[in-house]
């Protein structure tokens, strides 16, 4: 299914479309909020979306999320493995902007079940947070099988 089900306020069809459309409008107003010595530094709707526009740029000339075939349809997928934080939002707008699908990657995943899920999708990369490269790296070492990681 590609259309919410519950139209946010405006009617937008879809989850990028309600945050395009809040861009436009409400673009000046918090969105991510990360704590520094005790307080929220704030990154606001626009700079949220440039961000995301400039990572999905990247991506795409990097060719991080590469076509694969799957049940008759062309994906594009990139894993996301990280706490909730700010760079996990902005990795997952990038995707919506370059019609890549998120693969969430939870911690509770054991190395077996991410193993399938990364050979399932083909998946190429995963954003993670920097304490979890070694064990990905690890997997991969161990799993002659899963796609070549890209490092950019």
């Amino acid at each position: 299914m590609d259309e919410l089900l519950v139209l946010p306020e405006g009617g937008q069809k879809t989850l990028f479309a309600a945050f395009q459309d809040n861009v436009q409008k409400k673009g000046s107003q918090p969105l991510l909020g990360t704590q520094v010595n005790g307080k929220y530094e704030w990154m606001t709707i626009q700079e949220t979306n440039k961000a995301a526009r400039n990572f999905a740029a990247g991506v795409r000339k990097l060719d991080l999320a590469p076509e694969v075939e799957g049940e008759g349809t062309k994906w594009r997928f990139i894993g996301i493995q990280s706490k909730n934080r700010k760079e996990w939002g902005i990795a997952h707008l990038a995707n919506m902007f370059i019609k890549t699908t998120t693969i969430a990657l939870y911690d509770t995943l054991g190395p077996d079940a991410l193993k399938y899920v990364i050979n399932q999708t083909e998946m190429t990369t995963i954003v993670c947070q920097g304490d979890l490269i070694k064990s990905l790296i690890k997997l991969k070492l161990d799993d002659s099988k899963l796609p070549e990681p890209k490092i950019a």
